[in-house]
Formats: structure tokens, sequence, C-alpha cells
């Protein structure tokens, strides 16, 4: 392969899977890679996660032996500012040694890079996990939730699944009948009761992922118009709404209405969740606001900031030329 100049490496490691991008000046795509789902990175094998999925996207975009010289990581492993960060950071650097520059953040930046295209605006990204990353026009940022699936992401794929898991074990407890919500989880986990969910959880033969994959089945019935999912998904949304409003609240902003991008599968499930999500956002927040469509995926927001932080500001052109890659919002 003939010499592709400098190239600028995007990461986005999340809980289902991660994946990286390379590109060159101009956003065009010279590799694809993907490997592992990560974990905070303080778990136990957290590191060894972040480790070996690095370690393959490393070689899977490695060209000539050269190794990408800008490189963005957003990991779901890493909360910016707290105990996790400097692990997260030795183990890139350790990745990829020769590097002019290894920058590492948690995924809530790329999340509002893509969906925003890197224009001032909000992230509400919603997928196995969730997080709200805000970004004024002075650059200032401030980013809620992202703190997983034991203490947070609100909205989320595990906040639905994990919420159809609880309601089938109440009503379980409670008269021992299964409604349409509980046969969703039974189907979707593959059991035959109730009282075999938690035991197949705790021993780690279903783990959190598969929780979080309920949510497609409970959106499924939410828009047949059962009641008890429709409850579920209106009420995830809600208290995701709940976060969008306060990362706005804590800004200060020029423009109105705030461009709100929608990140995530969860987005795409129906119009239940997004409904709901918008009219609490617009009942929390004072300030006008405009919900859309992400203009490109979290991943192809890595790409925007590796670009970015190796001094090439993306124009209207790159952001068009990653769309036409395959980096799109709705590639998703």
């Amino acid at each position: 392969m003939s010499d592709p100049g400098r190239t600028f490496l995007g990461v986005d490691g999340g809980q289902t899977g991660s994946r990286a991008v390379l590109v060159d000046e101009t956003g065009h795509v010279l590799r694809r890679a993907e490997a592992n789902g990560l974990i905070h990175v303080l778990e136990p094998r957290g590191d060894e996660l972040l480790r070996t999925a690095l370690g393959s996207l490393r070689d899977q975009t490695t060209i000539d032996g050269k190794a990408p010289d800008v490189i963005f990581l957003g990991l779901t492993a890493v909360v910016p500012g707290t105990a996790s960060e400097p692990p997260g950071i030795a183990i890139a650097a350790e990745i990829w040694p020769d590097s002019e520059r290894v920058v590492v953040e948690g995924d809530g930046i790329i999340a509002w890079a893509g969906a925003t295209g890197g224009a001032p605006g909000v992230c509400a990204m919603a997928g196995t996990g969730s997080v709200v990353e805000a970004v004024n026009e002075r650059g200032e940022r401030v980013e809620t939730g992202g703190w997983a699936y034991l203490f947070g992401d609100p909205g989320s794929g595990w906040d639905i699944g994990s919420t159809a898991v609880r309601r089938m074990l109440q009503r379980w407890d409670r008269d021992r009948t299964v409604s349409a919500v509980g046969q969703a989880v039974l189907d979707g986990t593959h059991s035959a009761i109730p009282p075999e969910v938690p035991d197949r959880v705790y021993s780690r033969e279903i783990d959190y992922v598969e929780i979080a994959r309920l949510a497609e089945k409970i959106t499924g019935l939410a828009l047949t118009g059962d009641p008890e999912a429709r409850e579920i998904v209106s009420g995830a949304a809600a208290a995701f709404a709940a976060d969008a409003a306060a990362a706005i609240g804590r800004l200060t902003w020029e423009n109105e209405p705030i461009l709100v991008g929608a990140l995530g599968r969860i987005f795409r499930a129906g119009d239940v969740y997004r409904s709901s999500f918008l009219a609490t956002l617009e009942k929390l927040t004072p300030r006008r606001v405009r919900l859309a469509d992400p203009v490109l995926t979290g991943l192809g927001g890595a790409a925007l900031l590796a670009l970015r932080t190796g001094g090439i500001e993306p124009s209207a052109q790159i952001v068009a030329t990653l769309i036409v890659e395959g980096l799109g919002g709705g590639d998703a």
C-alpha cells in the first residue's frame, strides 16, 4: 500500500464491543477493526479486557508496521478525573508507544462529537448504557450519567431490561403469574420460569449485556400498546431526559434551539421512548431544544476528534466524507 500520509485512529470502546476506524487527513477510511467489549477498568479483569481489546484494534489497523500518528480513544471503561483514568492512559500508551499523540477519554465526548458533528449542543446516548455530554459555544463541557449499570445508566438498555426483570419477579412473588413483559424476559433469556433468571444472572450464565438486550423485546411490546411495557419504556426515557436537562442547565448557551442529538439503538426503538424523552426534556428545561438524529456514529465522532487532536479542524467536507464512508448516524 502506498504511504497514506498522516493517519488518525478513532476508537469507540463500548460495553457490547469495541470498534476502531483509521482515517487519513481527508476523512477517508483506511482500516476498520472490531474487538471485545469493555467493563470499568478497575473491575476484576477490567484492565485485562481493555489491554486485549486495544491490542486487537492496534493489530488490525497498523499499516506496514506504522502506528497511527494520532489516536483518540473514547472508552466506557474510563471515567476522566477518577482513579480509572491513569490505568486507562497507561494501557493505551503501552499499546501505542510510538504514536505522536494518544488521548484517552470516556465515551461521552465521542458520542457528543458524533451526535452533533462537533457542533455546540448535547448528545443523549442510550445504548447498553447511557450518558449525556453537553458542549456549549465556548467549548465548556458537562457530562451527566455514565456511571455504568450498577449505579446509573437511566434510559439505557440495561435500565429497561433490568426493570422488566424486576417487574417479572415482583408479579411472580405476588400471584405466580407471568405478564407479557415477563414472558418477553423468559423468551429473551431462554428461561422456563422467573426464578431461573436471577439464579443464572448471579452465576454469570447470563451477563448484564444480555439483560440490556431485553430492551429490544420490551420496546417492541410497548409499540404494540402493552401498558406495562409502555410504562417501563416511557419511565426510562423520562429519567434519562432529566439527566439531559441537568446538563443543559449547568452551561450557558448563546443560541437556541439547543441541538440535542439522540444517539444509540434505544432511540431507534420507536416513538414511545423518543416522545417521552422529548416531552420530559421540554418540561424540565426553560431552553428551547431541538431533538435530532445523530450526524455521525460514536465511532465517527472518535475519528472527528482524532483529526481535531492532530490539528485538523473537521470541515463540513470531512464530515460528509465520514458519512459517505459509512460512519453517518443512520448507520449506527
